[in-house]
C-alpha cells in the first residue's frame, strides 16, 4: 500500500468517478484504476461497488475511507502546533 494509492482511493471518493479523479489528480483514469485494484489486491477486498451508479463504497471501503480522512486530519492538526505546513495531503 502506498501513500499515492491512498491519496488516489480518497480522490475517487470525493469526486465519485474515476475519470474526475485522474483529472483532479493530472494523470489518467487507467493509471487511477490500476492503482485500487492494487490497493484492492494487497487487501483483499473490493473497495468499490462498480456496478452502482453513482459508484459506491463497500462496507470494507466506507471503513478505510473514514479511517483515512482522520489520519490525515490528526497529522494536520499535529502538523499544524508544530509549526509545519502539510499541502501534499
Amino acid at each position: 500500500m502506498t501513500l499515492l494509492q491512498l491519496q488516489y482511493f480518497i480522490t475517487v471518493v470525493e469526486t465519485g468517478n474515476f475519470t474526475h479523479a485522474a483529472r483532479q489528480a493530472y494523470t489518467s483514469q487507467p493509471t487511477i484504476s490500476r492503482q485500487i485494484q492494487m490497493l484492492e489486491e494487497e487487501l483483499g477486498y473490493s473497495l468499490f461497488n462498480r456496478n452502482s451508479k453513482p459508484l459506491r463504497l463497500t462496507e470494507p471501503g466506507q471503513i478505510l475511507y473514514e479511517g483515512m480522512k482522520e489520519a490525515i486530519s490528526r497529522i494536520k492538526a499535529r502538523a499544524g502546533r508544530n509549526s509545519r505546513h502539510v499541502s501534499a495531503l
